[in-house]
C-alpha cells in the first residue's frame, strides 16, 4: 500500500484513495457526513443552536444573581407588589391582585375548590429578540413551600367572563413589547405569606420571588 492508497472499509482491497466506491466490492468508501451533507449542516446548525442559548442563559442567569440574592449572604431577596423584576429574557410586574370565590356571567360560572388568587401582571420582553412566554413558569407558593400551578381550565373561565383576560401559553412577544394579562390560582383559603415563583425558562435554574400579601 503506498501513499495513495487506502484499504477498502469492507473487503480490505486496495484501492486508491480518492475512490468513493470500491471497484472490487461496489461498496461505498464515504463517512455518514459525506454521505448526508444536508443533514450533517443540519446538526451543526443545531449544535450550535444549543450552545448558543445555554450560553446565553448563564449570562442571564449571572445578572439575576446581582437583583434577586444578597450577595454577602447568598440569601433570596423577595420583591413585592409594584417591584420591576428581571427574569431571564423578561421584566415583569405585579399590579394588582384579588381574591374570587367564583368566576362568571350570564352564560357561564366556574366555582372554585377553595379560592380564586387572580394576579395581575405586566410584563416586557427586554430582549432585541423575539422570546417566547408561557403562564406554566409561575407557581405560587406558601408559608410552608406548598406549590400551587396555574390552570388553563380556570384561565379558560376567566377569559369567558372577562374581557380584558389574556392566557400567554406559549405566546411570542416581541422585543420591548410590553403586555398585561391575568393568571390565577386555587388556593386554600387559609393560605399565608404567598410568594409567586418566577422560573426563567423550562431548563434554566433562575428564580425570583415576589411577595404577593
Amino acid at each position: 500500500m503506498t501513499e495513495q492508497t487506502k484499504l477498502c472499509k469492507h473487503c480490505q482491497t486496495e484501492i486508491s484513495k480518492k475512490a468513493k466506491v470500491c471497484p472490487n466490492c461496489k461498496k461505498d468508501q464515504r463517512n455518514w457526513f459525506s454521505k448526508h451533507p444536508i443533514l450533517s449542516i443540519i446538526w451543526i446548525f443545531i449544535i450550535l443552536w444549543v450552545i448558543s442559548g445555554l450560553s446565553n442563559n448563564q449570562q442571564n442567569s449571572g445578572e439575576l444573581v446581582t437583583i434577586g440574592t444578597d450577595n454577602s449572604s447568598n440569601k433570596v431577596v423577595d420583591f413585592k407588589i409594584w417591584d420591576e423584576v428581571k427574569v431571564w429574557n423578561f421584566n415583569y410586574k405585579i399590579t394588582k391582585v384579588e381574591n374570587k370565590q367564583t368566576v362568571w356571567n350570564e352564560f357561564y360560572s366556574k366555582k372554585a375548590n377553595w379560592v380564586f388568587k387572580i394576579l395581575y401582571i405586566e410584563a416586557t420582553n427586554n430582549s432585541n429578540e423575539p422570546k417566547t412566554l408561557d403562564s406554566n413558569l409561575f407557581k405560587l407558593l406558601d408559608d410552608s413551600w406548598k406549590s400551587f400551578s396555574y390552570s388553563i381550565e380556570w384561565n379558560s373561565a376567566l377569559a369567558t367572563t372577562q374581557k380584558d383576560h389574556k392566557d400567554f401559553f406559549l405566546t411570542q412577544m416581541q422585543p420591548w413589547l410590553k403586555v398585561s394579562w391575568t393568571i390565577i390560582f386555587d388556593i386554600p383559603q387559609d393560605s399565608k405569606w404567598l410568594k409567586l415563583e418566577v422560573t426563567g425558562w423550562y431548563w434554566s435554574a433562575e428564580k425570583a420571588y415576589i411577595e404577593i400579601n
